[in-house]
């Protein structure tokens, strides 16, 4: 499912004329998993992580920016919005993609609890 939602992202992102994509991120593997398909968009990472914003430089057109940690999802992909246009990438009416893993909606074990599991397209305000 992680790679479906990155192609995704990237194909989505270009049919829809996207102004970038942005990857919220707590360990740097959603931006990682993105730069696999090489979108041709600007490609961005938020992370309250220092470490996972490190992490990302060694991905495949990745910058990173970061980010404070909120308590849920929605709340995160508003913040990488905010992000965003604070440092310029995007502006009011922008198309923007985001993708991300959602903590509560991802199948666990004891090895594994997050996966990349969700896309959104949203327009700036």
């Amino acid at each position: 499912m992680n790679s479906s939602i990155g192609f995704a992202a990237v194909t989505t992102a270009e049919r829809v004329g996207a102004q970038c994509i942005l990857c919220p991120t707590h360990s740097g593997r959603t931006a990682r998993l993105n730069s696999t398909f090489k979108p041709s968009q600007p490609f961005w990472a938020t992370s309250p992580s220092e470490v996972a914003i490190r992490r990302t430089c060694f991905n495949w057109g990745c910058y990173a920016f970061l980010s404070q940690e909120q308590p849920s999802l929605m709340p995160t992909l508003h913040n990488a919005i905010e992000v965003a246009k604070k440092n310029g990438v995007v502006k009011e009416g922008d198309i923007v993609v985001l993708t991300a893993g959602d903590r509560v909606t991802t199948p666990r074990d004891e090895s594994y609890t997050s996966s990349t599991n969700m896309l959104m397209v949203a327009q700036v305000d």
